[in-house]
Formats: C-alpha cells, structure tokens, sequence
C-alpha cells in the first residue's frame, strides 16, 4: 500500500523537523514543508498530497485557516490544523473549513498519528460513498441525479475541474457537478484523449483550440498545464 502523503506548513523549523520525523517514523511521507501560505500553493500544485497539516498562526498575508479554505476550494485535500491557541475567535473561523482534526500545542507523537490515520480512514469512506455515483461503461458514463442515471459520452466531455471534494464536469451541451473527488473521477474512467493537465483539471485533449505558455485553451476557458505534466501534455498532443 502507498504510504499517506503529507504536506507540513509550519513557520517554526524545529517544529516542522519533529513533525516531519515523527511521519517518517510512523510510514507517512511527507511531500513537503512550507512556512507561508504561497509556499503552500507551489508545493500542492506539483506535489499530490492526501493532508495538509496546517499551523493556523502562520507568517505571511494568509493564516493557516485562510490557507485551508484555498485548499479544500482548489484541491482535494483532508486538513488537519495544528495550533496553540483553543479560544473561541480561532475555533469559530477554523469550523468554517471543516477540518478533519485539531491538534493543539504541545502535542504528543501519538495523538498526531491517531488524527492523521483517522482523516485518511474518513477520507477512504467517502471515496468509497462515492463509488456508487458514477457507472463507466467502454466510451461513456452514466451520472446519478436523484434515483435517475444520465448518459454523458467521453467524447462529449470538454474538461474536469475538481472543486473541493466535488467536480465539475463541462461537455459540449451541459455542466454536471459530481459528489466525488477529481482523483476517484479520473481512476474511473479510460479514455486516450482525457488527460491530467494539472491538480486540478482532466481534459480532452481532442476540444484544445490552442496552446500559449503554460496555458490550453478551450474556447474561451484558460485551462492551466502543470510544471509536472507539461511534457506528458505536449507528447500526447503530438500523437493526435
């Protein structure tokens, strides 16, 4: 089995480096580690991390809780925030971002690994919640509405772009939004010309009207190609 992978955001080192060898003692491995909150961003948008543990008092324009709500909008992402402070005023903002656990400072190695292992256990059970939303069949997919199932062709979908645990799925027609995450959408389905562009979006490389940079185009939509996935990008669309 893969080994959970973990983002540390810290600003303090020498709390970072005890968290970091505390997963690394206990099989987690850790993609990275960042002081601020743009920091953060580049890492997550090369590395996939399952956690993002998060100090709430962080340097830098965004604290860890403003960070939070960057990650679970723009990626699929557990958080687990790790704090000194338990007063109401930090609490009442944290909850807003649902994590999947608190850890307040001074923390033992032992709680820290319970958390961790228990947000990856909720986040397997929704994946597997989500299974059932989606049937796949050879060149299309059937979506559930309700108690019914659309058909939705391969061929048909322009993009997916994940939103938090949802996605969201543009075709020629019409837009779906999904209950289940970008990652579970994407082992789901095989498709030669759908491709992982980015953290954050699948797309069909047959619908590109143009390339400029580290952008693709589908009609008016800017679609970004991540530093990681540029050359897989340009190799596939030469096969086309």
């Amino acid at each position: 089995m893969d080994k959970i992978k973990i983002l540390i955001v810290e600003d303090e080192w020498i709390t970072s480096e005890e968290i970091k060898e505390i997963l690394k003692k206990n099989q987690f491995h850790v993609v990275g580690q960042a002081e601020d909150a743009a920091s953060a961003l580049d890492l997550v948008a090369n590395e996939t991390p399952d956690i993002a543990l998060l100090d709430i008092n962080i340097k830098g324009e965004l604290d860890g809780i403003e960070l939070a709500k960057k990650l679970r909008s723009q990626h699929d992402l557990a958080i687990i925030f790790l704090t000194a402070y338990d007063d109401n005023r930090f609490l009442d903002r944290a909850k807003e971002v649902d994590p999947e656990a608190y850890i307040v400072k001074p923390f033992q190695e032992k709680n820290l690994v319970v958390a961790l292992k228990m947000a990856f256990q909720k986040m397997a059970t929704q994946q597997k919640n989500e299974e059932e939303e989606v049937f796949v069949l050879k060149d299309r997919i059937f979506l559930k509405d309700g108690t019914r199932f659309y058909k939705v062709g391969l061929n048909s979908i322009l993009y997916v772009e994940a939103d938090g645990s949802y996605c969201k799925i543009l075709t020629q027609t019409n837009k779906y939004t999904l209950a289940i995450n970008l990652k579970n959408f994407e082992s789901k389905i095989e498709h030669p010309s759908i491709l992982r562009c980015h953290r954050s979006y699948l797309v069909n490389l047959e619908h590109i009207d143009a390339i400029e940079g580290n952008q693709l185009f589908i009609g008016d939509k800017s679609i970004p190609i991540s530093q990681s996935q540029y050359d897989q990008v340009i190799k596939r669309l030469k096969l086309i």
